[in-house]
């Protein structure tokens, strides 16, 4: 009788904790449905929004509709500032980035804007293809239609998307970025609104910096004076003295920390690396952070990942970085010894008889 007694007891138990385990399971259960419905809401809505800044549009209805009088507009694929941009509808590789004037300040905004483009000529900035200025005299209105190459997404729309960058892609983005500090700096031209919102991505390896509309040409003269500054996050503190190269300086060291923190398929040691580099180089923002050198930016960043060639992906970057290098001082004597050459053939064909001009010419002919 006990013993049957204790069985009965054990069964009992069984079964109620058996009872509290299936509650538990359905607690659990709900728990994550609920999460899930939170998180799609949260991205429903989070997409909601990026939609309804897609198609915002500066342009009113008036005036998409005289322009496409003349020009193939598209589909409407974004609007950034006072810009909207359009597919064309003939060329799935160009793109119309139109911009309505208010008044003349607008215009020489618009065309200082494209002088800069046109001063640096760069195979990592944006170029402008073609440039029109439309007038509309029955509703005295006037437009700025630029033609330049369509992008994939920006470099904002990865980041949003989670988007896992790979060592061989950030180092690459590092580089680049410090090349484009360099090129804005020989050119003395202060950009002031680099994020990753401007830097465009034109194939799966390539991005380009774009949106000028609020560059700057720094004074050589009082290099040390007001600089506006356009999005919270990308600027750094205001000071009494502060040159404006500092400020892209640290704008795209921003923009790095934003890659360096979905980099993923990497070593702790190097991703670590990477993460302090930026932090005390380019984005301690402290008072002395008006000597940081962009021409210096290079050769620090390969000291430091120069001790991780053990590493296959740093090893083949380095092998290709400095290739590039040797290319570029190879061009770069070509075009000095081809420069001295015709100065050279010049003079002499200034100074000497017409056989001795013709000899010359042949004899060092390019």
């Amino acid at each position: 009788m006990k013993k049957q007694k204790i069985l009965d007891e054990q069964k009992r138990e069984q079964l109620q904790n058996n009872k509290i385990i299936s509650q538990s399971s359905q607690i659990v259960e709900k728990y994550e449905t609920f999460r899930e419905i939170l998180s799609t809401k949260s991205q429903n809505e989070e997409s909601k929004k990026n939609q309804l800044f897609k198609q915002t549009k500066n342009l009113d209805y008036d005036s998409e509709k005289f322009l496409r009088q003349i020009f193939k507009l598209g589909d409407h694929i974004k609007s950034g500032g006072e810009a909207d941009i359009f597919k064309n509808q003939n060329n799935d590789s160009i793109a119309y980035r139109i911009i309505k004037l208010n008044g003349d300040d607008d215009l020489r905004k618009q065309e200082k804007e494209l002088l800069r483009i046109q001063e640096l000529q760069e195979q990592n900035i944006l170029n402008i293809d073609s440039s029109h200025l439309i007038e509309d005299k029955a509703n005295h209105t006037r437009y700025i239609i630029n033609s330049m190459q369509k992008c994939q997404m920006s470099l904002y729309d990865e980041i949003s998307k989670n988007k896992v960058f790979n060592l061989r892609e950030t180092l690459k983005f590092i580089s680049t970025a410090f090349h484009l500090l360099i090129v804005l700096r020989q050119k003395y031209i202060y950009h002031s609104d680099i994020k990753p919102g401007n830097i465009l991505k034109i194939d799966d390896n390539n991005y380009k910096l774009s949106d000028f509309g609020a560059s700057q040409q720094v004074d050589f003269i009082d290099p040390f004076c007001d600089y506006q500054m356009h999005t919270d996050g990308y600027k750094p503190q205001d000071r009494e003295k502060n040159l404006p190269f500092y400020h892209d300086i640290y704008s795209f060291g921003k923009t790095i920390q934003k890659l360096l923190m979905q980099l993923g398929n990497c070593s702790e040691k190097i991703s670590d690396c990477l993460k302090e580099f930026i932090k005390e180089e380019i984005c301690k923002d402290d008072e002395n952070s008006i000597n940081v050198d962009c021409f210096e930016l290079p050769i620090k960043f390969i000291n430091k990942i120069m001790k991780f060639t053990n590493d296959g992906v740093i090893d083949v970057f380095l092998e290709e970085y400095l290739k590039q290098i040797e290319q570029y001082l190879v061009i770069k004597k070509e075009n000095k010894s081809r420069q001295q050459l015709a100065e050279s053939v010049k003079f002499n064909q200034n100074q000497g008889s017409d056989n001795q001009k013709l000899y010359f010419m042949q004899k060092k002919k390019i």
